[in-house]
């Protein structure tokens, strides 16, 4: 069995070697040659050869076909580079890079408040922005901007609340979003701003909610996450952002269930349902417990409030909204959750309705046998 040997060329020979080639008339009978070659000023130099000989070297190469070789060159501001080389075919990268330092004081200059509640809560939102960007969920509307405000003033709000028509009219929503806005103009320092929600298809009229809080550009959260991760820990301490995300859905829910007899919504409501099961893969990964359960109940029960949307195709589509917490467990066979489920209510698989639709999901899952061993109501006796 071979082994590989190490190869590496000595300066002389690669510099031999591109004499050869670049001196050869004949190559340019043909060709038109175009390098790049950064970092002139790192060249180390010595009693033999200096920064004046590189200089000679390549403006040797481009004199044997000056209208057939090009060299692009990168350098430190030295003299001997400043001199031997064309003004008018020059570029100062430090100059072009300028606006990027001085948006990096400015951004520096805005990450200071006043107020320390104001920057707690500002870090706060950046992290849950971010953290929905990242999973690929549908981004925080302004709804859920003003939901958040609600969150950090009491975190069970939305499992606690109930909501009904008689207590939220839509002059209500507008001067809730009326609110968020002035508070977001406020609190992000124009760091974030209010774009229009990315939809595809046909909406009749326009809806309610079709606004949504984004950074101003995805450097901004980069240059966040690297300069003042420190902050946002610090910040989040006792903010558990995927509590806050799974309860600000919840919320969204419970809001659009309101409007969502309207056909407007009817979109964007679907927008809204489409992101659930990778919410609950999330709260599976990150929380496990009878809280994260409790809330699964709940979000169950707000959707199930909904209106049912049947499309002519069978298909899921934004004419056909519906989603069942329950069915999704059984379909990604999450036992803990199911035990849970089960052992608070046994009609679940008493029911021949219900019984029909677990097996279903469980046929059309990844399916394994050792799950349905794990699902034993008295622990002798499978509920199967």
């Amino acid at each position: 069995m071979s082994t590989l040997q190490h190869w590496c060329v000595q300066i002389k020979t690669h510099r031999s070697s591109n004499n050869t080639l670049l001196h050869n008339e004949e190559l340019y009978e043909k060709y038109r040659l175009c390098f790049f070659i950064d970092g002139h000023d790192e060249c180390l130099e010595t009693c033999q050869e200096d920064y004046h000989d590189m200089v000679n070297l390549l403006l040797g190469w481009v004199n044997v076909a000056p209208l057939d070789l090009k060299l692009c060159v990168s350098s430190g501001n030295y003299e001997i580079f400043r001199t031997a080389f064309e003004d008018e075919k020059r570029l100062q990268l430090h100059e072009l890079t300028r606006h990027d330092i001085e948006n990096f004081s400015l951004i520096e200059h805005l990450l200071t408040w006043a107020n320390p509640l104001d920057r707690i809560s500002a870090y706060r939102t950046f992290a849950v922005v971010g953290k929905l960007s990242e999973l690929g969920m549908t981004p925080m509307t302004l709804l859920r901007y003003s939901i958040l405000s609600d969150y950090e003033m009491g975190a069970t709000f939305a499992m606690h609340t109930e909501l009904r028509g008689s207590e939220l009219s839509e002059s209500d929503m507008i001067t809730r979003k009326t609110q968020a806005r002035a508070r977001l103009n406020d609190q992000s320092r124009g760091l974030l701003e209010i774009e229009p929600l990315p939809y595809r298809g046909h909406l009749l009229t326009k809806p309610l909610d079709i606004e949504h809080v984004a950074f101003t550009h995805r450097s901004v959260f980069n240059f966040i996450q690297t300069h003042h991760i420190l902050d946002i820990m610090e910040a989040c301490k006792g903010f558990d952002i995927v509590d806050a995300m799974s309860q600000i859905v919840l919320a969204e829910i419970k809001f659009f269930g309101l409007y969502s007899y309207s056909f407007r919504l009817t979109g964007l409501l679907w927008l809204l349902l489409k992101d659930l099961p990778q919410l609950l893969e999330y709260c599976q990964k990150e929380a496990q417990d009878a809280s994260t359960f409790r809330f699964f109940n709940e979000l169950d029960y707000a959707q199930n409030q909904l209106p049912v949307y049947i499309s002519k195709t069978g298909h899921f589509t934004p004419s056909a909204c519906y989603f069942s917490v329950f069915h999704w467990a059984i379909y990604t066979q999450y036992v803990g959750y199911l035990l849970y489920k089960i052992l608070q209510d046994s009609r679940l698989v008493l029911d021949k309705f219900q019984f029909t639709h677990i097996l279903a999901c469980n046929i059309e899952s990844v399916y394994d046998t050792g799950n349905i061993e794990l699902l034993r109501v008295d622990g002798t006796k499978p509920i199967f």
